[in-house]
């Protein structure tokens, strides 16, 4: 079967294999370019592995796209795995691909053009990180060894996040470096390794003082999907990450050696950050890839769906307001697919809606159908990303509800209590008054509290609520 061929060892031996085998003693310059004239073949075998798990998503997705669907947690999990793998082929691709003049000087601006792309793979690596804890966080009936193998996947995430970020950060800190986004790099890593390695927490503090940033994220309650168990997978990933924390920390201790125009030290510290960069996905790709238990639940999961109106919709008419007013909804947020007992354990119900200018949409028509609009969405996507964490961060009272609203944005966090029906009713007022005529999204965001204080995001049946700034008739 095709999908659990996906999560076997092929997806991570092709490029293993020709690590180990073609590991030398030469300078890393001439290893990387040996990978652009050998690894070209081992590439494309493991983008024919990622092709296998898009497409196994995407069988999946046609039939059985919507939250409340029976395969919903299967298409989200092979999604983020096939991102993270897509991810470590481009930065094979970019070690690998560029080719490297004769020259100190130009190894070094060679050098230098490889940290923005590198900085954006980071990037993207910590957005999976963060789908990884959605994903651990939105599925109620999950049973607690899944939810540490996911965190475990988001471990290994971070961990590769963290040295493709600082493999070249010590010797090029002048290019264009984000010292916020290092900073939340490492911060990362601390939150995730607290309770079960804080020598290697101690290591990425005193690394934290050298990136001058700081990030902005909110732990006054620590998620559930950081706190690990030392099994056997989390032990591996936890050896790569001293591994790769060693490694950063001796960069930074070279840097401090290095004069201004030291170029002999800077070109070997750039030597030995990309082995380093190498060496860390060689041992990623050596750590098993487990299938968490609750894949092969398939049955449908809880979701929520959220109903909108305001005075001139109570006929069944589009939600509107007028141009210059503020938006006032009544709103009902609606489970679907819980169990009782699992019902019972909720005592309160959150959801987030946000509004931009830059969600406005063509013209709808006048009827009430309008009104929301179904499409399946990526959990890589920003915008979702976005709104579960200041969903987050409100319950956690680590922010307000409309702290950054703008003319152009406007976000408000809302709080609902349950019924027996598994209803909440609440009601809600968006400034829009600045926005011009024409219809517009708001996108939203759901979540939970149970009677253990712990939060679970809620997977959102109907995503898009519509409204029209539009004059009177």
């Amino acid at each position: 079967m095709k999908i659990l061929h996906c999560s076997l060892p092929e997806e991570r031996s092709t490029l293993l294999n020709w690590l180990v085998n073609n590991r030398s003693s030469l300078p890393i310059i001439g290893v990387l370019g040996e990978i652009s004239k050998t690894a070209n073949h081992e590439i494309e075998n493991l983008d024919r592995v990622l092709k296998i798990l898009q497409v196994s998503k995407e069988m999946l997705s046609v039939s059985d796209a919507t939250p409340s669907g029976r395969h919903y947690f299967q298409i989200q999990f092979l999604s983020l795995r096939a991102n993270v793998i897509e991810i470590v082929v481009h930065v094979f691709k970019l070690l690998g691909n560029n080719s490297f003049s004769k020259g100190q000087n130009r190894h070094l601006h060679h050098g230098a053009s490889l940290v923005q792309p590198l900085t954006q793979l980071s990037t993207r690596l910590m957005k999976l990180v963060r789908g990884y804890d959605l994903l651990a966080t939105s599925f109620m009936g999950m049973d607690p060894a899944s939810t540490i193998i996911i965190s475990a996947y988001a471990l290994s995430c971070s961990v590769l996040a963290f040295i493709t970020g600082f493999s070249l950060f010590f010797q090029f800190k002048n290019v264009n470096l984000q010292s916020d986004f290092h900073a939340m790099l490492i911060h990362d890593l601390v939150a995730r390794l607290w309770h079960i390695d804080q020598e290697t927490c101690k290591e990425l503090l005193l690394l934290l003082k050298t990136c001058n940033g700081q990030p902005k994220s909110c732990f006054s309650q620590q998620s559930k999907t950081q706190r690990l168990e030392n099994t056997y997978e989390v032990t591996s990933i936890i050896k790569i990450c001293r591994f790769a924390v060693k490694g950063v920390v001796d960069l930074q201790n070279a840097a401090k050696r290095m004069h201004e125009n030291d170029d002999e030290i800077r070109l070997q510290m750039f030597n030995d950050g990309l082995e380093l960069q190498l060496d860390i996905l060689k041992k990623w790709l050596n750590v098993s890839s487990l299938t968490p238990t609750y894949f092969f639940s398939v049955r449908p999961c809880v979701s929520c769906q959220l109903f909108a109106m305001n005075r001139d919709s109570g006929n069944g008419a589009k939600i509107s307001v007028l141009p210059g007013y503020q938006l006032r909804l009544d709103l009902c947020l609606q489970l679907n697919d819980i169990l009782p007992k699992s019902q019972a354990r909720i005592t309160k119900l959150y959801c987030i809606l946000q509004c931009k200018m830059s969600y406005q949409q063509p013209n709808q028509s006048q009827d009430g159908k309008s009104q929301t609009k179904m499409k399946f969405h990526d959990w890589a996507d920003d915008t979702i990303l976005e709104l579960n964490d200041k969903l987050v961060k409100y319950v956690n009272k680590c922010d307000d509800d409309d702290g950054d609203n703008d003319d152009e944005l406007v976000t408000k966090s809302v709080c609902f209590r349950p019924n027996r029906k598994g209803q909440g009713f609440s009601t809600c007022v968006l400034d829009v008054s600045m926005f011009p005529l024409g219809s517009y999204e708001i996108k939203w965001r759901a979540g939970r509290l149970d009677i253990d204080g712990c939060y679970w995001s809620l997977n959102s049946l109907n995503y898009d609520l519509v409204f029209a700034v539009q004059k009177p008739c």
